[in-house]
């Protein structure tokens, strides 16, 4: 079992070094394109999607304590405190997805491992 589990673990550290690998290859051609098509393709490949995670990262929150909440009809007091702590708690809901799916893949892995270990 506890092979299994380095197995996994192993499996996690190479997954990382891949996508820092991959990482650094697109920037280097980002870098290496200059101002012409390449480049813009290159761009479209890899600064795109990193600029669209940030806008919904900086967005959803606003939108939600901006215009959302204040329809619900809570008094100014409540909606200055979620102004406030908008962005923590949206930080905080994905973090705690993120979580919940790691552990619900590492059980599952941890659950197939004792499973064949019994076979």
């Amino acid at each position: 079992m506890f092979q299994k589990i380095m197995m996994v673990m192993n499996n996690l550290v190479q997954n990382l070094y891949a996508f820092f690998i991959g990482s650094y290859v697109i920037w280097t051609a980002v870098a290496r394109a200059g101002y012409s098509i390449e480049h813009i393709r290159t761009k479209r490949a890899a600064v795109f999607p990193i600029i669209m995670k940030l806008l919904t990262a900086l967005c959803v929150p606003y939108v939600l304590a901006r215009g959302v909440f204040p329809v619900l009809g809570y008094p100014l007091v409540v909606n200055s405190a979620v102004d406030r702590f908008a962005w923590l708690g949206c930080l905080s809901f994905s973090l705690f997805c993120f979580c919940a799916k790691w552990f619900h893949v590492w059980f599952t892995n941890l659950h197939s491992s004792i499973r064949d270990d019994r076979l």
